[in-house]
């Protein structure tokens, strides 16, 4: 693991990459955890917090969204997956420690996929890498170092692999990967079982399948406004939102 310093970003103590990385390591962190990015502060004053209990953070990174949503979801399992075996070194030492923190080092897509994809990875940006496979035909603004090799699995198969019976909250953020990991978890009817839903897309092309495969079964309100990517929130159409 590359050198690491300990932060307080918020009320969360976590630990970041020293030098070059570290800016992008806080901004992300910061964003997530003092910015709410993924609207967990209404969670903070409802009752359904304590009723939570699977939370599974797709595009964990370094670890701010699993730190955020154990002290959010006290009673909470958190499943946190990320590819890059950097952010996942660093995402275990930053929850390793938790008994109620699982972390999986895989990327995750539909039934289609390989076991092995190749990651595209940003020099600086650690939270802007991606899986070269689903851009052949054209490329995101990230592109400067040479893919690596990961393992990958079939979203279905490693929640069913974990004992998971249904989501009470997904968090995904996957750099491209969302409509395939929707797709997956519509096609093994997984979408009915989950609550609560904060994503982020990446390119515009991508909206309307988010919203053919989420809307269905839930409420779904997608931030429009940007060019490449923005944020998603979803809840399941018989699920209260917290308040």
């Amino acid at each position: 693991m590359p050198p690491v310093v300990k932060t307080v970003i918020g009320d969360i103590e976590m630990w970041v990459r020293q030098g070059l990385q570290a800016a992008w390591d806080i901004g992300t962190s910061q964003a997530v955890i003092t910015g709410d990015e993924y609207s967990l502060e209404p969670f903070l004053h409802s009752p359904m917090r304590l009723k939570v209990r699977t939370v599974v953070d797709v595009g964990a990174n370094i670890g701010a969204f699993t730190l955020a949503a154990r002290r959010t979801f006290p009673n909470a399992r958190v499943i946190a997956v990320e590819p890059d075996p950097d952010n996942a070194e660093l995402l275990r030492h930053n929850c390793g420690h938790d008994a109620n923190v699982t972390v999986c080092q895989t990327a995750v897509l539909n039934d289609d996929f390989p076991d092995t994809v190749h990651l595209c990875r940003h020099t600086l940006n650690s939270g802007g890498n991606y899986i070269g496979q689903l851009f052949q035909q054209k490329q995101p603004p990230f592109i400067d170092s040479e893919p690596i090799a990961v393992p990958c699995r079939s979203i279905h198969e490693l929640l069913t692999d974990l004992g998971v019976n249904d989501i009470d909250l997904l968090k995904v953020d996957a750099e491209g990967a969302e409509v395939d990991i929707f797709s997956c978890l519509a096609a093994h009817n997984w979408l009915p079982k989950t609550c609560w839903i904060r994503f982020e897309w990446h390119g515009r092309d991508s909206i309307p399948h988010l919203r053919r495969l989420l809307s269905p079964t839930h409420q779904v309100s997608i931030e429009e406004d940007s060019l490449w990517n923005a944020l998603g929130i979803a809840h399941r159409k018989e699920t209260p939102c917290p308040s």
